[in-house]
């Protein structure tokens, strides 16, 4: 592995649990393993169930005109579709917003 800051070439040997491995000439941290390996996925799943919750509370659509106003939610949209009697696509958005979204960061 080259260090990110003097470019020397160096072995990483395999890290014990709260281990560090420092670049020999720079002394930067090179590579680290965590001490709690539950940690970060814990942060990170309340951090996305905060996110979740509040995407799916906050309108998603407000449209005003000729004086009048309207907002609606995704849970709004697709009950709305549902009593307009799109039942099948209102499942689908249920689905695919609420009950099983994926995040396609690549």
């Amino acid at each position: 592995m080259a260090c990110q800051e003097c470019d020397l070439l160096q072995r990483i040997p395999p890290l014990p649990i709260g281990g560090r491995a420092r670049c020999a000439r720079c002394g930067f941290v090179l590579a680290a393993r965590p001490s709690d390996p539950l940690e970060l996925p814990l942060v990170l799943t309340l951090t996305a169930l905060i996110v979740f919750v509040v995407a799916n509370a906050m309108p998603l659509m407000d449209l005003s005109a000729v004086g009048r106003y309207a907002s609606t939610t995704i849970l709004g949209g697709a009950r709305q579709m549902w009593l307009d009697g799109e039942r099948i696509t209102a499942m689908i958005v249920v689905f695919c917003a609420v009950i099983a979204p994926r995040c396609t960061c690549s």
